[in-house]
């Protein structure tokens, strides 16, 4: 359950909007079913475990590119191109594992209104897993932040070296393509200040590799909850699961669910968004088990254009160190 501390100062910041932007008041007189607001409520207090927080040994059982929840309405589209340059590393002490290398990523990502309510979605993410040149950098930040370290003197700067016991070794750079993924959205509810969305997913392998990208179908399922404040400010909530079934570059006997959730947390304000990310782990055994958690900052760079960081927080041992992201959309 979200800190209470943080609601307080959701509360204040929906003020200050208020307060200062010179524009319209959030909606007076608006009534809204109890019903919504319960259901409202009740997803509202979910572990925040979240979208696009690499690490390709769970990104290679399901992935989850889809964020925007609004339909567009009859016969309008949207496309938007997502360049994300993550820097991973992660050691996993008591199960000979190590994922130490940079993935440079281009997500396409196009929907398609079909009428006020479902909207047609398909997405395909294309990867270039390298050495990089971030190692020193990062390095360096989390000496001065005194960040454990994780044994990164063992293995040589800017290298992949990527293996997971006999289930697969990479060491050298490679080009990747992620699954296309299929689904529809409907918008469920939406009056006044609230709505709620769901979608209903399929991801379909292009070219398998084990380790980085599916290599059987998988469904995903979830959706979103909004409460629009003010008219420059929103609360959102994107919650969504995955089903896969099991690769065969795993153990047979290692355990393994076949399930988990990704989920965010956002406040936009206007353009700039921030968002709380974290992600349930299908693992059950050594340091692959932990959810993934971090925070998220975007801002407007243009009309079409936005920048923003992910930053991972501790336990650190299932999502990118740091990534960087570049989104260009069009829509008409």
């Amino acid at each position: 359950m979200f800190n209470p501390v943080f609601q307080a100062k959701v509360a204040e910041l929906a003020d200050a909007s208020d307060l200062g932007s010179g524009g319209p008041e959030r909606p007076v007189g608006v009534r809204v079913p109890p019903f919504a607001l319960l259901l409202f409520l009740l997803l509202l207090p979910l572990p925040c475990q979240a979208t696009q927080t690499l690490f390709p040994p769970v990104d290679s059982l399901a992935r989850f590119p889809f964020t925007a929840g609004a339909p567009l309405g009859a016969r309008r589209w949207s496309l938007s191109l997502e360049y994300t340059h993550a820097n991973l590393y992660a050691l996993d002490f008591a199960h000979d594992s190590v994922n130490d290398m940079e993935l440079f990523s281009h997500t396409l990502l196009y929907r398609r209104g079909l009428d006020k309510d479902w909207t047609f979605e398909g997405a395909v993410t294309f990867s270039f897993v390298s050495g990089g040149y971030l190692d020193s950098l990062v390095e360096g930040f989390h000496s001065l932040f005194s960040y454990p370290e994780a044994r990164r003197d063992l293995y040589p700067k800017n290298r992949v070296n990527y293996r997971l016991g006999d289930g697969f070794s990479h060491l050298s750079p490679s080009v990747q393509s992620g699954p296309l993924i299929l689904g529809l959205s409907r918008r469920v509810y939406g009056k006044g200040p609230l709505s709620l969305d769901l979608r209903f997913s399929l991801g379909l392998p292009l070219v398998a590799t084990a380790g980085l990208s599916p290599r059987n179908p998988f469904l995903v399922w979830g959706g979103s909850a909004a409460w629009q404040i003010t008219r420059n400010l929103s609360l959102e909530l994107y919650h969504h699961r995955a089903l896969f079934p099991r690769p065969g570059w795993i153990p047979e006997q290692e355990p393994l669910n076949s399930t988990f959730s990704q989920d965010e947390l956002r406040l936009s304000l206007s353009r700039i968004r921030l968002s709380i990310l974290s992600r349930s782990s299908p693992y059950r055994v050594g340091d692959r088990r932990h959810a993934a958690r971090a925070v998220s900052l975007s801002i407007p760079l243009s009309r079409r254009l936005e920048a923003g960081i992910i930053e991972d927080l501790p336990p650190f041992d299932t999502s990118a160190d740091i990534s960087f992201f570049l989104r260009a959309s069009f829509s008409r």
